[in-house]
């Protein structure tokens, strides 16, 4: 059997708001920030995701995100377009362990190369991450999503936080947080800077965002390109 393109891990209601999304893991990358992990997209099922951000349609994949609508780092006019168009042609199966399970033996997933993965049930969450090597995931939900799921979720991902108070509140309730600091200010004491701006390290070579799986402690990165100065506003929000 050939090796695929990628396979469709989910289909279904988005977890946010019951709007229609699909995932799909894809095999191949050239993101070298990342290395050659396998790239899960959220995606809505039933709008091209260009236009569902124009239409302001972005919630169910990516629920309270700040950054959806400024300074995201995804170019849904390249990879989620072409992967979007794709998944319309029927281009991907849809997974099945038998089958595709094997393309995931010793590689690492990353859990929303687009999207939020807490727009998928925790069950999809939680069997990508036994498929795979080792993951990373990030989602800025786990603030306003029920603290019961949160805390399920917590296990596989990294707290998305913009500011002090949310890199906080994120260790008071025990996960480890993903931090973005404002160019040429200084990260928190209590966590490590990201090794990709520090050493280089791909992230399928470091494997530390992977929620509190691992006892480790938590990252933080400098607002760097789209996101920079979306960020510099939000630095006086609350958790």
């Amino acid at each position: 059997m050939r090796k695929p393109l990628g396979v469709v891990v989910y289909d279904g209601p988005s977890e946010l708001d019951g709007s229609p999304v699909v995932a799909i893991a894809t095999m191949k990358t050239k993101n070298v920030k990342t290395g050659n992990m396998i790239q899960v997209w959220i995606l809505r099922s039933d709008e091209n995701p260009f236009e569902a951000l124009k239409n302001d349609d972005t919630q169910a994949i990516c629920g309270t995100c700040p950054l959806q609508n400024n300074g995201c780092y995804v170019r849904v006019d390249q990879a989620a377009n072409a992967i979007y168009k794709a998944y319309k042609r029927g281009a991907y199966e849809n997974f099945d362990h038998a089958k595709h399970a094997r393309y995931f033996a010793d590689r690492e997933v990353r859990l929303g190369a687009y999207g939020d993965p807490a727009a998928l049930p925790t069950s999809t969450i939680r069997q990508l991450t036994q498929l795979g090597r080792s993951w990373t995931g990030y989602s800025h939900q786990l603030f306003w999503i029920d603290q019961r799921r949160a805390n399920a979720l917590a296990r596989y991902v990294m707290a998305s936080c913009h500011n002090r108070a949310q890199m906080a509140e994120a260790a008071r309730r025990g996960w480890r947080y993903f931090g973005i600091v404002p160019e040429g200010k200084e990260g928190p004491k209590d966590a490590l800077e990201c090794p990709n701006s520090t050493r280089g390290i791909s992230c399928s070579q470091c494997r530390l965002c992977c929620g509190t799986s691992k006892g480790a402690k938590s990252i933080w990165i400098h607002a760097h390109g789209r996101s920079a100065s979306a960020v510099e506003a939000l630095q006086d929000a609350n958790a």
